[in-house]
């Protein structure tokens, strides 16, 4: 079975391949008449529709590029056994987006131009699809003039990287649709190109796999991965900061048989659960003392035996300050707060009783992350599980759920340690309604700056140091590391301005026509061979 379609009314038909989208972007406005043909064995059918192309009412810069809400991608990569037929091996997708230099045509074959892969971090719901990751990513000035807009001014093609559904994919599989990705770009670059080398960048977890893949693509696949620029954005190269009492509040929550629905919670409980976030966390709620899972160390012990990428520029970029400093968020976002504080309180009775304080670790004294009580009322002639919440005194019975308290101390306490961060407190405490309160303290960390900039040592706090300095003492594993220009903390989500120019930087001067930051033949030595991976 074959499907094709004629656009323009002229009997050229292009060939389409079901499930994936294909644009076509017409000339001109008016009534257009579009020809379906579907070949099957011997017999070929057709059909017509009329469609009344009208003119784009898109947002568009002064470089013609539609933008957001709706910005246009030219090309879809899926990650299967083969791009043309094949089982799909997962729900990734690539979304090609051309620059006004690239000369693929419709019918022709794909020529990519200093192409520039972006891949998306951890998103267990996939809240994050194609928009909001563009969105994300070309975050800009009072004029548009995003990380996007500029690349696609200076003629490099962009690659989005969706992973889909990846509630059951590991790290280590991730990585291989990183590989598959980057081998498929580099089986579509245009031959004209001189240079024509890869960009990849990845947040957060993104950033990790990526890592992984291109270290694997070097050291065991003996690939050529053609990548000049690695950028790692506020990534966990020593593992991520998920907070305890939140862990222990969304387990508790679900562990009470769904009495107690709170939207955010449920969501969180998934993320909670994944194999990515028991991989990432460098402290879990069902380990003994909360230490590192087996999954955990199993996978940081191979990723700090292979190292950074070999053979191409790394950049690290962290979200947090290194001044020694606790979590002190950018105006706006709520106070700095000491380990041991209180991050969330609810108190709600009647057919419900609730009471719940989520507190910071605490470094000093064992204190509870914890405090949770909750209480139903049941009809006594009902099941348990049939529970109906009508007010009604008669026949009734209170059912003690959950009445949990979770001591610990960590010398290392990490709640408030500088680095990335995101708002969990205060979603939940939206989720909860009127009777929660954040104590104006509606963060907590996520990356440390630490661990995004893979700094030797493992205290979160005793950094100390200007950027300078860590430069200078070369106190990271990255070729070049960037921070926020005021040294302060920012949200773990988003490319913001001076960041986004550093970036840009780093492309334009790392790949361009004639470079000489690289190597010209590295050779890699692996035990007892020598390979050499085949760069011009």
């Amino acid at each position: 079975l074959t499907i094709s379609a004629d656009f323009n009314g002229n009997s050229t038909y292009i060939t389409l391949t079901p499930d994936v989208p294909y644009l076509h972007k017409f000339s001109s406005t008016g009534i257009k008449t579009i020809i379906l043909k579907i070949v099957h064995g011997s017999n070929t059918y057709y059909a017509k529709t009329n469609i009344d192309v009208k003119a784009s009412n898109a947002s568009t810069s002064s470089l013609g590029k539609t933008l957001c809400p709706t910005p246009c991608f030219d090309r879809i990569w899926r990650d299967r056994v083969s791009q043309s037929t094949g089982t799909d091996l997962s729900k990734a997708l690539g979304h090609v987006i051309f620059s006004s230099n690239n000369t693929t045509t419709e019918t022709g074959p794909l020529k990519l131009r200093n192409p520039v892969i972006f891949i998306e971090g951890q998103d267990i719901l996939n809240e994050f699809q194609f928009r909001q990751l563009y969105n994300l990513i070309n975050i800009g000035d009072i004029n548009l003039n995003g990380l996007i807009e500029k690349l696609f001014a200076d003629g490099r093609d962009l690659i989005i990287l969706d992973f889909g559904d990846m509630r059951n994919r590991d790290l280590r599989d991730l990585s291989e649709t990183v590989r598959r990705l980057i081998n498929y770009v580099n089986q579509n670059l245009d031959p004209a190109v001189a240079n024509n080398k890869l960009t990849v960048a990845g947040h957060s977890m993104g950033g990790v796999v990526a890592r992984y893949a291109l270290a694997k693509m070097e050291q065991t696949y003996c690939e050529n991965h053609n990548v000049g620029l690695y950028v790692s954005y506020d990534a966990p190269h020593k593992g991520a900061n998920v907070a305890l009492g939140f862990q222990e509040l969304t387990y508790q929550s679900w562990a009470a048989g769904g009495f107690f629905v709170e939207q955010d919670l449920l969501g969180a409980y998934l993320q909670l659960i994944s194999i990515s976030t028991k991989e990432m966390a460098n402290a879990y709620f069902n380990i003994s003392n909360y230490g590192p899972t087996p999954e955990h160390i199993s996978f940081y012990d191979e990723l700090n035996k292979m190292g950074m990428p070999q053979k191409c520029r790394t950049v690290g970029v962290a979200l947090g300050n290194t001044a020694n400093n606790a979590l002190d968020p950018i105006e706006d976002f709520g106070y700095s707060y000491n380990p041991g504080d209180a991050l969330l309180n609810f108190s709600q009775t009647g057919n419900q009783t609730v009471n719940i304080t989520v507190r910071s670790v605490n470094n000093t004294s064992t204190q509870s992350i914890l405090d949770y009580y909750l209480n139903v009322k049941i009809f006594s002639e009902k099941s348990w599980w049939l529970v109906i919440f009508t007010g009604s005194t008669n026949n009734e019975t209170n059912l003690e759920l959950v009445n949990s308290t979770r001591p610990f101390l960590s010398p290392k306490a990490f709640d408030n340690a500088p680095g990335g961060y995101l708002t969990i407190p205060r979603q939940i405490a939206n989720g909860l309604g009127g009777n929660a309160t954040t104590y104006f303290r509606p963060h907590v960390n996520i990356i440390p700056t630490t661990s995004a900039l893979n700094l030797r040592g493992t205290d979160l706090f005793q950094i100390n140091k200007t950027l300078t300095q860590m430069r200078d003492e070369k106190s990271h594993s990255f070729d070049e590391i960037y921070l926020m220009t005021n040294n302060y903390n920012y949200p773990h989500v988003g490319i913001y301005p001076n960041l986004s120019d550093n970036i840009f930087s780093e492309i334009i001067h790392t790949i361009s026509a004639t470079p000489s930051n690289l190597p010209q033949n590295p050779l890699t030595i692996l035990g007892n061979k020598t390979y050499n991976f085949g760069d011009k």
